[in-house]
């Protein structure tokens, strides 16, 4: 029964991508944040500064309408081999202490500042999950030479 549910669910959320990802521009639009978009116009990318540099937010949503927040932060290849626990006991600590940031990591091994919300949320959350990925990435590449021990990371132009 749960399965049948579950593919019911998944069923139903396979059409909303599009009216997701409209309504993603239309909140994008209205809080007056510059934005390319790729040419399904599901994928959205964003350029915030910090101490003269710039860095991207992706807003991707998926199909199945879930809208995911990322900041790349750091490649793999950019991480020192001899310090990568201490940097990822670093990132769970701040996951547990501040509200909403969340550090994660894909399956190649890069870091993110990212979030995912489900395509039904309203502008409020949108922005809050928004501003926490930002909040998270504007402090990972604040401490960055503290957390891991090099000057810049690649991803900061």
């Amino acid at each position: 029964m749960q399965l049948t549910l579950f593919k019911a669910e998944a069923k139903n959320h396979l059409g909303n991508e599009q009216m997701v990802a409209s309504q993603v521009q239309t909140w994008l639009n209205v809080m007056q944040i510059p934005f390319e978009t790729n040419e399904d116009k599901t994928r959205f990318f964003t350029e915030w500064s910090l101490d003269g540099k710039s860095f991207k937010v992706i807003i991707n949503v998926r199909v199945d309408g879930w809208i995911q927040i990322t900041a790349l932060l750091i490649e793999s290849k950019d991480i020192p081999a001899e310090r990568k626990l201490e940097i990822l006991e670093h990132l769970m600590k701040d996951n547990w202490e501040l509200d909403d940031v969340t550090y994660s990591m894909d399956k190649d091994g890069n870091i993110y500042s990212e979030n995912d919300i489900p395509g039904h949320s309203n502008v409020e959350t949108f922005l809050t999950e928004l501003n926490a990925v930002v909040y998270g990435a504007k402090r990972f590449f604040s401490n960055f030479e503290d957390i891991i021990g090099i000057e810049k990371p690649s991803v900061l132009n």
